[in-house]
């Protein structure tokens, strides 16, 4: 990889890290796809301080899969395989568990 390549990997760890700790702390809710569209009323049904939560924790793993084949911790085609399962639990669990609903 060139500098210019690790440059941007940088930014973007350090970018979904920043967006992250917001996001566990209850702020900038509105960047979660989906919870900026939906009305008042159906947002009201929604516990967006949990959401934010298992959002701000799934940008973390993301960021720590990402970072470990630059350490050389894990092969770079692990990626993808720690990655989907992960987004299908994330977007499972917010679904079906009674923690995001009021």
């Amino acid at each position: 990889m060139t500098t210019i390549d690790y440059l941007a990997i940088w930014s973007i760890l350090i970018g979904t890290l920043i967006v992250g700790i917001q996001l566990i702390r209850g702020k900038w809710l509105m960047l979660i796809a989906g919870y900026n569209t939906i009305g008042e009323a159906n947002r009201a049904k929604v516990n967006g301080r949990n959401l934010g939560k298992l959002v701000g924790v799934y940008l973390f793993f993301v960021d720590l899969v990402v970072l470990l084949p630059i350490i050389g911790i894990i092969p770079e085609n692990y990626v993808g395989r720690l990655i989907v399962p992960a987004t299908l639990f994330v977007l499972i669990f917010s679904n079906v568990s009674k923690l995001f609903k009021r």
